[in-house]
């Protein structure tokens, strides 16, 4: 086994170590799409899904994915927002708040025990926590919590992992500060004192005219007092937050397409290499990692559906320009193709729901859209192919108004 990632991906370096995994397999190479490739061709990508893959195979942390389906679903909805939303926000301010109320009434993000979400929200919470005072922790104290929480659970597991732990007093709230208007008062109080006692000692009363005059000036000075005081406030005002939008589906070109032909990969045992018309002027070379689960011949003529921007990948000297997506058993032990319905094309366009807009002409893989959307990629108990969205609503996947389907898994990943 070898394990191919920027030396930079802390979110995978960590996991590792905390699982325990042997890094004498480990090879780090720069500028590479986290790629986990297994001693039978077998290819895994992207940091989210190559983590679960390393609890997985640790044995000890099979927890830490999830006890149940629905919390194995909530683990990946919050694993991707934690690599998309938190990970990417260069304002992370509003995304502490917005979690500070979800943790009014939880203790870890998933269930009541600790899983790979929580550890993934640490490390991507890490170094904003880090910089914060004092008051400012103050100012979120479920996400102070539960940062604490999360840190002293992991460095019981491993004491010297990457990340010291953060100095965090939960008894010691902050000295409040006077408001401004209570200082105005108070030097307005003094200042009336004063005024008050001047006039007794003089004991006279000033003429109408000199009064009025006096009113004039003292009122002109307050008008400029008040717009200068304006001016600075417009000017201190902060920046709007960015706000922050969740996983669009319709950014992923997903088509229907039909195999031509299909071979075993000369260089690599586990892998198939098919020719498959999309519904362009040319099929595509498309590298899948199915020996292990169908024989050629079910693939040959097959209708498929095909993500079909993705950026284009070599595999064992075969350039993939295309993804055959397919159903896989909770267990691992199956894996079958998704079939669009009856009556489609190739190149008819694969709809998610409502998300019908318009597909990114080539997915960046720096920022990690697909890996922010497939882990909620589900088959239902109708073995209906559907999408499972953060906020838990459910999208189905649809070719001019049909559903989508695989042959009999239920409850499976999509990938």
């Amino acid at each position: 086994m070898s394990l191919k990632y920027n030396s930079s991906n802390k979110v995978v370096d960590i996991i590792a170590d905390l699982v325990d995994f042997d890094k004498s397999k480990v090879t780090f190479i720069e500028d590479q799409t986290a790629t986990l490739q297994l001693e039978d061709g077998t290819v895994i990508e992207g940091t989210n899904t190559i983590c679960q893959y390393l609890v997985q195979q640790s044995g000890k942390f099979n927890q830490w994915i999830g006890v149940t389906d629905n919390d194995k679903a909530e683990v990946q909805q919050w694993i991707s927002y934690a690599q998309t939303t938190i990970k990417e926000a260069k304002d992370k301010a509003p995304i502490a708040k917005n979690l500070n109320d979800i943790l009014k009434s939880k203790v870890f993000m998933v269930s009541n025990y600790l899983t790979l979400a929580d550890v993934i929200i640490y490390i991507n919470l890490y170094s904003y926590i880090c910089v914060l005072s004092t008051e400012d922790r103050f100012k979120i104290p479920n996400v102070t919590r539960y940062f604490d929480l999360i840190q002293n659970l992991v460095h019981e597991i491993k004491p010297k992992i990457t990340f010291d732990l953060v100095a965090i007093n939960l008894n010691a709230p902050p000295v409040p500060k006077k408001e401004k208007t209570e200082k105005k008062a108070e030097k307005k109080e003094k200042k009336d004192g004063k005024k008050e006692g001047k006039d007794k000692k003089e004991g006279k009363e000033k003429k109408n005219g000199k009064e009025e005059n006096k009113k004039e000036v003292k009122q002109e000075k307050a008008d400029k007092k008040n717009k200068k005081e304006k001016k600075e406030k417009k000017e201190k005002k902060p920046a709007e937050p960015t706000v922050e939008t969740g996983p669009d589906p319709s950014k992923l070109d997903i088509r229907v397409g039909h195999i031509i032909e299909a071979r075993k990969h000369e260089q690599a045992d586990a892998l198939y290499v098919e020719t498959i018309d999309v519904g362009e002027e040319e099929p595509r070379t498309v590298v899948s990692g199915l020996v292990k689960y169908m024989t050629v011949d079910k693939l040959i003529n097959k209708d498929v559906i095909v993500l079909c921007n993705l950026k284009p990948v070599a595999m064992r000297g075969i350039k993939s320009h295309a993804m055959v997506l397919c159903a896989n058993s909770s267990d691992g032990t199956k894996v079958e193709i998704v079939n669009p319905p009856e009556g489609s094309k190739p190149g008819d366009k694969v709809v998610i729901g409502t998300y019908n807009g318009t597909p990114e002409k080539q997915l960046n893989p720096k920022k990690k859209i697909f890996e922010s959307i497939q882990p909620g990629f589900k088959t239902n108990d109708d073995k209906e192919c559907c999408w499972v969205a953060p906020d838990n609503s459910v999208h189905k996947f649809t070719v001019n108004g049909g559903v989508c389907k695989v042959e009999t898994i239920v409850g499976g990943g999509i990938k």
